[in-house]
């Protein structure tokens, strides 16, 4: 019988599972498939000092523990197909990788604009952000098309090396949707004072130009001059290649509260568990509902929770049944500012100033009825780590919860 772990998807959450399974045990075979030419790499500087400044790849590549030295590593090769009921990934060569554990890691791709116009970038990989560090050191005018968590960190790094910046957002304020709208009217004030601007309540739905972007079409029928377009338009799930093996793949692949992939009628396959924010989990802040939450630590918690799992099940140890039940964080630099938050703010239906003032540094609490939810602070780290602990429902052990609860609703975090 094989006995490989066959993880796809050379990312962060893929080389914590790794790490996380030979830890805990599992001495098999392990076979790490990645589309890009790298090894696994920290993301989050991409949008801040790797656009800023010269950083090369091997600055940014992750470090491994020696557990897993003879991880089996097949990099530039993408997984067209799986047949998860004959345990078999193919790749793009058409080698076929039989599997006794298989686990998806394929994350996230950004949602692009119709045409793709020289001068339209998107970033998500280390190649992303080279091509766009080489066309901000020109200082160009630059249109940013929707205002998540990537949108206000180039925003900021690109008005730090004095480009002239415009967000374009259908909201009325930067990450609204996750923050609320005094905090997130506090981050746009911000922006503000460092010379962003932004236009509310239109969206970017085109490029302009053809050998060159000369500027973008809005929903509205008018036209914006400039000479870069960066896409932040939320992304779409790298799962096309799981279609067919009776998956819910909508808004990502729905998972049950051990991150094992489900089958339509809520069963779980037992051998097929999905990391990072590929997969849609139910949450217990959610009263349930399955959450795609895509969150750097989700990355990490998740891949040590299945390497775990899988461990544990290779082995015939009761711990493979333990629901994955992470506390959700994020934080985000910009300029010289800190934001930090824990839990899920946009769960929320009453939001409080707990600490500071808008206008300056602040630490806001968001309760659903009488339960504190979540916390986010801008600057004030401290002050917002000591609410960690009070947060419901990870103050409190959790129960298993029903993957099928909700599970066509997907909370988007950088929209």
């Amino acid at each position: 019988m094989n006995d490989v772990l066959l993880i796809v998807g050379a990312s962060l959450a893929g080389l914590r599972t790794a790490e996380s399974a030979r830890r805990y045990g599992y001495t098999g075979p392990i076979t790490i498939l990645g589309d890009e030419p790298h090894l696994p790499y920290n993301r989050p500087p991409l949008s801040k000092s790797a656009l800023a400044s010269e950083i090369l790849i091997e600055e940014l590549t992750l470090p491994r523990r020696a557990a897993v030295a003879d991880v089996r590593w097949l990099l530039g090769t993408r997984a067209m197909r799986a047949d998860v009921s004959a345990s078999v990934v193919v790749d793009d060569r058409d080698r076929v990788h039989p599997y006794r554990w298989l686990v998806a890691a394929t994350g996230l791709r950004p949602r692009r604009l119709p045409r793709r116009v020289p001068g339209c970038l998107a970033l998500k990989t280390y190649e992303d952000a080279v091509a766009m560090r080489t066309v901000l050191r020109a200082r160009p005018s630059i249109v940013i098309a929707g205002s998540g968590f990537i949108a206000c960190e180039a925003a900021a790094t690109a008005r730090t090396m004095g480009c002239d910046v415009l967000v374009v957002t259908s909201l009325d304020y930067p990450l609204q949707n996750t923050l609320g709208p005094a905090p997130a009217r506090a981050l746009r004030q911000l922006h503000e004072r460092h010379g962003v601007r932004f236009l509310a309540g239109r969206k970017v739905i085109d490029a302009l130009g053809d050998a060159r972007v000369t500027g973008v079409l809005l929903d509205n029928g008018a036209e914006i001059p400039c000479d870069l377009i960066i896409e932040c338009m939320g992304s779409h799930p790298n799962a096309e290649w799981l279609t067919g093996n009776d998956l819910n793949l909508e808004h990502g692949v729905l998972t049950d509260s051990n991150l094992r992939a489900v089958k339509r009628d809520g069963t779980p396959h037992l051998s097929f568990y999905v990391v990072g924010d590929l997969g849609r989990f139910p949450c217990p802040a959610a009263t349930g509902a399955a959450n795609l939450i895509g969150h750097w630590n989700i990355a990490i918690e998740s891949g040590k929770h299945v390497g775990r799992q899988i461990a544990a099940a290779d082995q015939d140890l009761d711990a493979q049944h333990q629901p994955f039940v992470p506390l959700p964080s994020f934080w985000s630099d910009q300029y010289d500012s800190h934001l930090l938050s824990y839990g899920m703010p946009q769960r929320a239906n009453r939001i409080e100033l707990l600490h500071g003032t808008p206008n300056s540094e602040f630490v806001f609490g968001y309760y659903r009825d009488d339960d504190l939810i979540g916390v986010c602070g801008l600057g004030m780290r401290s002050t917002v780590m000591r609410y960690r602990d009070q947060i419901h429902p990870w103050h409190s052990e959790s129960k298993e919860l029903d993957p099928r609860q909700n599970s066509g609703r997907s909370v988007r975090l950088d929209p």
